[in-house]
């Protein structure tokens, strides 16, 4: 069973993959920048705790069977990533960082942007 880290940053790292074209095409086109990243923003935390629903439900007390059923797939491919990767503590929190500094450094630009000057 991969670790919930892993399951995070992978939901993380498509929430962020799927939102960013609008990002980039606000920051060519010099519009106002804060609803693309505001929404980019809460596609990837969102998308990363929908990938940890099937840990939270064996966190709860639910059957630990649930990481391995098809239907656990739904949550960002949580049993396929389970068969595939064993582990992923150290994976999952590069991904998150990897992908929080991304974030970071993209909200200071952003900011900087927008300042008068």
């Amino acid at each position: 069973m991969a670790h919930a880290n892993f399951h995070m940053a992978a939901g993380m790292a498509i929430g962020t993959a799927v939102t960013v074209l609008p990002v980039a095409r606000a920051w060519l086109a010099r519009a106002p920048l804060a609803r693309p990243v505001g929404r980019m923003l809460l596609a990837a935390y969102a998308l990363g705790v929908w990938a940890l629903v099937p840990n939270l439900v064996t966190a709860a007390g639910g059957p630990a069977g649930i990481h391995h059923h098809p239907v656990a797939n739904v949550f960002v491919g949580h049993a396929l990533v389970d068969r595939r990767e064993q582990g992923g503590l150290l994976v999952g929190e590069l991904g998150m960082i990897a992908i929080l500094v991304f974030q970071f450094v993209l909200l200071v630009a952003a900011i900087a942007r927008a300042r008068p000057r």
